[in-house]
């Protein structure tokens, strides 16, 4: 009986190791979330973005919100927290092009190499 003691008492505290790894390194991302989303259905460009939310799912459904308002076929196409930027663009015209990235320098540049003209971005940073 000593041993199931010693495998049952040795199980919860393993458990409850885990779950104070889990909360302390930051694996919840406790705070300000952003959402970049994107999709093509056809000729037509959606995106949308969403910044300081209170939970990850409701930035993602924000951003994916506003990008279904433009296409169809809308996903997540980048996540951010806690002082994280994000920024999107689209073509100009004539274009099924995007880029995303931490800045609008960068998501600029994404939607360029891929031959089009694009758009000033937009997005923004979440609060620290």
């Amino acid at each position: 009986m000593k041993h199931v003691d010693w495998v049952v008492r040795t199980g919860h505290v393993a458990v409850t190791i885990g779950l104070m790894i889990f909360v302390f390194s930051g694996s919840a991302h406790a705070g300000n979330y952003g959402s970049l989303a994107a999709g093509i259905s056809g000729d037509q460009v959606g995106v949308g973005y969403a910044t300081n939310y209170s939970t990850q799912d409701g930035a993602d459904t924000r951003a994916l919100e506003e990008c279904s308002a433009r296409s169809k076929n809308c996903h997540v196409v980048s996540r951010f927290w806690n002082g994280g930027c994000g920024y999107i663009t689209t073509a100009t015209q004539n274009g099924t092009c995007y880029g995303y990235g931490s800045t609008p320098a960068i998501a600029r540049s994404e939607c360029e190499s891929r031959g089009c003209s694009c758009n000033p971005p937009i997005g923004g940073c979440t609060s620290p």
